[in-house]
């Protein structure tokens, strides 16, 4: 059995993408195969009491995303979550489970998922949390953990969710972050439907396969953002840079008086790091980070 390994964000192993949103934990457990964290990676989130409708469409959608090469994230639940995580596992895929609670397997909640943790974690998928380890779970946690699993995927696909459910916060914090919200319809006299319905009139990318994500993501510039991101070295300087750009400094004159740095050197930094995919220019000539 895998050890617990803990991760802080000053560790270059902790996800660069979780590291950038406002409230991201300053240290994370985890738990299984670190490499997990390297793949792009889609959320999947929906009903606890998922429909057999929902039960199919999750499986084709997660069937499709684990051909292309994408890790299925998502929270452990039942319901669309753990259907989302067994499908993975069952075509040989990779799978990330976001706990809310602590990743000692007897604190697995719901406690009749303790095989299915376990089976993640032994098939080259990983448990996260930034919860200790003897940490069980709280109500609160459920909403709390739902940005950590939208910050670290490319986008969030929700298949079922009532009006008021936590499958929509985790789109929400995906849409806040600058992650893409993705939809399956679902049919108009289910309650459980409502939500992603809704979603779909906000503005959402209705999903009826895989591809529908696909065309959506400009995939290859963003799978290579997040592999440079995730192995490429920076100076002190340039990781200076990066954080304050997290932080929300976007214009250079204000960037290069807050280091202290000339404007010269600052101009040479952000190409080198625009060339890494880390960062883009805007129309308005300030920068922000990639993703």
């Amino acid at each position: 059995m895998s050890k617990i390994l803990t991760l802080s964000t000053k560790n270059k192993n902790y996800p660069i993408y979780l590291k950038r949103i406002p409230n991201h934990p300053d240290i994370i457990y985890i738990r299984g195969n670190l490499d997990a964290l390297l793949q792009p990676a889609i959320a999947i989130v929906g009903s606890r009491a998922m429909t057999i409708y929902g039960e199919k469409a999750c499986k084709k959608i997660v069937s499709e995303l684990v051909q292309q090469g994408f890790t299925i994230v998502s929270g452990l639940a039942t319901g669309i979550d753990a259907t989302a995580h067994r499908t993975a596992l069952d075509l040989g895929g990779s799978t990330i489970a976001v706990l809310a609670h602590g990743l000692k397997l007897e604190n697995t909640f719901p406690t009749e998922h303790q095989a299915l943790a376990e089976r993640i974690i032994n098939h080259d998928g990983l448990l996260l949390s930034e919860y200790p380890p003897p940490t069980v779970a709280r109500r609160f946690h459920f909403p709390a953990r739902n940005r950590i699993i939208a910050a670290l995927c490319l986008g969030t696909v929700v298949v079922e969710a009532r009006e008021k459910s936590g499958a929509l916060i985790t789109a929400r914090h995906a849409l806040e972050n600058n992650r893409e919200v993705f939809a399956i319809p679902g049919p108009i006299f289910s309650s459980r439907a409502r939500g992603v319905n809704k979603l779909l009139r906000d503005g959402a990318v209705l999903v009826e396969s895989a591809t529908d994500i696909l065309n959506e993501l400009p995939i290859e510039s963003k799978l290579n953002a997040i592999k440079l991101a995730q192995t490429a070295t920076f100076t002190d300087e340039q990781q200076k840079i990066i954080n304050l750009m997290n932080d929300g400094f976007s214009k250079p004159d204000k960037i290069s008086e807050m280091l202290q740095i000339t404007t010269a050197s600052l101009a040479s930094n952000l190409t080198e790091l625009e060339i890494k995919g880390i960062v883009r220019r805007n129309i308005d000539y300030s920068y922000s980070l990639s993703l």
